[in-house]
């Protein structure tokens, strides 16, 4: 192995600890230290310190410190786990693990491959494409991909640590994979319009069951569901500035808050979107994604039976379980009376 001191060679294979080693090609069990340098291929089995740059086609088993640059056309990272990985032009396929470390880079891709899971649970600053082939990427750290496009294939899935909150520089949730909101919220910055979020939306709600097998669910609406808790699904909500966010959400929880209360109420009636056609959103009350406020909103707000009833998303099994109260019951008897009123008025111009 090498331990220190200056190695230059059209090829090494050796264990590296220490020194400065300059080669073409490398094949080594573990690198724990030094700074390398490799212009060909590398096929390390273990990285745990040092410094390396890697020009070419390299294989790593398992990054668990040290620091990696990445500049060739592809590189493969069995196990993820932690250290510094730079991405400078290659396109990196990871197959899994949490990783506490450092991802930076603005050209080649992050690659989720294969049917394991990688947790990204370490603040990084990735502005390259992300894409999830196969398996789940869940993102644990708030801001692990808040500068990076992020595209769900089929056979894939983006995921959530439990009531997590994320942000994605894009997010392209119709490319045939699944999108699982969880009990959280997703921040999409740019690129995601509110007619290709609903859509995704829809598809994930499949028969009502969120049981979609693409676009956007929420595994826990499926728990809730399970437990006999009507009403809950994903919520959407157009930020105003490009960006778009969606949740884990009770019918009449139009800000996404995790709360059903006099707020919501009032931003329903001060939208004044009942029974007005189509072109209304979820924060307008339009729970059912078909663009319009109607009595089955106002159904949909009701069987929840969460209004005033403090936060919902809470991981008590009593946190649903709650009673109508009266406010909310005026709100629907308001909305069914202003049902009745155009119907009557329609009648009488007719």
């Amino acid at each position: 192995g090498v331990s220190g001191g200056t190695v230059t060679a059209g090829g090494l294979t050796a264990g590296i600890s220490g020194g400065v080693v300059s080669v073409g090609r490398l094949a080594s069990g573990t690198v724990s230290g030094g700074t390398i340098s490799v212009t060909g291929s590398a096929d390390i089995t273990r990285v745990t310190g040092g410094s390396s740059m890697l020009g070419g086609p390299t294989t790593i088993g398992t990054m668990a410190s040290g620091s990696v640059t990445l500049s060739g056309s592809t590189a493969t990272i069995g196990t993820l786990a932690g250290g510094r990985v730079s991405l400078g032009g290659a396109a990196l396929t990871v197959g899994g693990g949490t990783f506490t470390g450092i991802l930076t880079g603005s050209a080649g891709s992050l690659r989720k491959s294969g049917p394991g899971i990688l947790v990204l649970a370490g603040s990084s600053s990735l502005s390259a494409p992300t894409a999830v082939l196969g398996g789940t990427l869940r993102l644990d750290e708030p801001a692990a991909l808040a500068a990076s496009r992020v595209t769900v294939f089929a056979g894939g899935t983006l995921g959530l640590a439990p009531r997590g909150a994320a942000t994605v520089g894009g997010l392209a949730v119709n490319a045939g994979g699944l999108t699982d909101v969880g009990s959280g919220a997703i921040t999409v910055v740019s690129g995601l319009g509110p007619q290709d979020l609903v859509a995704a939306i829809v598809n994930g709600l499949g028969d009502g069951s969120w049981n979609g097998a693409a676009g956007i669910t929420s595994s826990a609406a499926v728990g809730a569901q399970a437990a006999g808790q009507s009403g809950l699904g994903v919520g959407w909500l157009d930020n105003g500035d490009g960006s778009v966010t969606f949740a884990y959400a009770a019918a009449g929880d139009s800000n996404l808050d995790w709360f059903v209360d006099i707020l919501d109420a009032a931003n329903l009636l001060a939208a004044g979107r009942f029974d007005a056609g189509p072109g209304s959103s979820w924060n307008d009350g339009d729970f059912g994604y078909d663009g319009l406020v109607d009595i089955l909103d106002a159904a949909s707000f009701l069987s929840t039976g969460l209004f005033d009833a403090g936060g919902y998303n809470d991981p008590s099994p009593a946190a649903v379980a709650a009673v109508p109260e009266p406010a909310f019951a005026a709100w629907v008897t308001l909305a069914a009376t202003v049902v009745a009123g155009r119907s009557a008025l329609r009648r009488r111009r007719s």
